[in-house]
């Protein structure tokens, strides 16, 4: 069993944390930080992580409890509550993104 430790940005605790594993056996991993509304994406490739966390979203405080999903055909879906449901998606293993496609 491998772990990872969850980075922290503004606040003193990460929640929330999903995992999807895609079918090229990357990791993918969203999480968001308590009170400051930034929702987190990483990336690992056997148990390492690829490059920085990626800011889904940042700075709305609202912004919580974010889930992943990757599709047979690699495309990355996550979401996450704000009020209403945002759905951003990525074919390119989470390099870009983009929603309401």
């Amino acid at each position: 069993m491998r772990s990872f430790v969850l980075p922290c940005s503004g606040s003193n605790f990460s929640l929330a944390p999903d995992v999807a594993v895609g079918p090229d056996g990357r990791a993918h991993v969203v999480w968001y930080a308590f009170g400051t509304g930034v929702v987190f994406y990483h990336v690992l490739a056997d148990g390492q992580p690829l490059g920085d966390p990626l800011y889904m979203v940042r700075g709305v405080a609202e912004a919580e409890l974010p889930k992943v999903a990757v599709g047979t055909d690699g495309t990355v879906h996550v979401v996450w509550n704000q009020y209403w449901i945002f759905i951003p998606a990525s074919d390119e293993e989470g390099i870009f993104w983009w929603s309401n496609r």
